[in-house]
């Protein structure tokens, strides 16, 4: 009789190291107030009085002896006021405070906000928040308006129409500054071609 053949070895089925878990997540971000630069109206109701920076003096009350809010001139076409941020901001949402004691609903409703990287009268590049907004309570409104976490460094208040006015105690903006992207590297001079053969030294 042939001899039995070898029984074939057995191998163990190859060991797989265990798969690494994913790498943990930043964590999003802190929204907290961004810093307010600088605002600008479409018109001001007078040379000393109520001017664009009183909506961003961090006071949103104005009941007393002294009302405390930034104020246009009287029915002009389509009113604004702008808010400029630092550059890097990402917004998440702009706060607007209407007047404590009265006048909101002939003044503030049907507000449009706007974000965008230029003052005045938004262009066809900027992103609009939210609006139009109708007032339905005069005293003390506060509406809170969502821009979804969008890059930009001036918030605009519009109120669009033929004849409105900008009357508002306070214009606040939550979000975060992003971080600044790194210089690019310096540009480091080509090398020199090789003299052509038989050419003369320089």
């Amino acid at each position: 009789l042939p001899p039995s053949p070898s029984p074939t070895p057995l191998h163990p089925p190859p060991i797989t190291p265990p798969a690494s878990p994913p790498p943990l997540a930043s964590p999003p971000p802190t929204v907290t107030p961004l810093d307010r630069v600088a605002a600008a109206m479409s018109s001001v109701y007078s040379a000393t009085d109520y001017p664009p920076e009183m909506c961003i003096d961090g006071i949103t009350e104005n009941q007393g002896a002294e009302l405390n809010f930034c104020l246009s001139e009287l029915d002009q076409p389509d009113a604004w006021l702008s808010v400029t941020l630092p550059q890097g901001s990402i917004v998440s949402e702009v706060v607007v405070y209407g007047r404590s004691d009265c006048c909101n609903v002939r003044f503030l409703s049907g507000f449009e906000v706007w974000l965008s990287d230029a003052v005045g009268v938004p262009g066809a590049d900027a992103y609009k928040c939210g609006g139009p907004i109708e007032i339905i309570e005069d005293q003390a409104t506060v509406d809170v308006v969502s821009c979804g976490l969008r890059r930009g460094t001036v918030v605009t208040l519009l109120l669009p129409g033929a004849s409105s006015t900008v009357m508002i105690s306070e214009l606040a903006v939550r979000g975060y500054q992003a971080l600044a992207s790194p210089p690019p590297p310096p540009l480091l001079p080509s090398p020199s071609p090789p003299p052509s053969p038989g050419a003369p030294p320089p």
